[in-house]
């Protein structure tokens, strides 16, 4: 092929805005791939628990996805903080 129809070629445009080059002249993000491990997966649960949204029912919920994504117990870390009574919209924790 022509060297200047080439060029031309790797070059977007309005006609073509979408284009593949012929070769990368710059770096490039690669891209791989793995068999997911729940062993190693680490997950965090975070929420706050109301007169309304009782503590039972937090770990009740926290179970299910537990369940759901077969999460490993070691491998999880919950933080429940509660709503003060006395304040309520505010939490008992930073």
């Amino acid at each position: 092929m022509h060297q200047a129809v080439r060029n031309h070629r790797d070059q977007p445009s309005e006609e073509h805005l979408a284009f593949i080059p012929d070769e990368l002249r710059d770096n490039v993000i690669t891209l791989e791939g793995t068999t997911l491990s729940r062993d190693f997966m680490k997950t965090g649960f975070i929420g706050i628990t109301t007169n309304v949204y009782t503590p039972s029912m937090w770990d009740a919920d926290r179970g299910k996805w537990m369940n759901s994504f077969q999460l490993l117990q070691q491998n999880c870390v919950q933080v429940r903080m509660q709503e003060l009574r006395d304040s309520l919209g505010k939490v008992d924790c930073a």
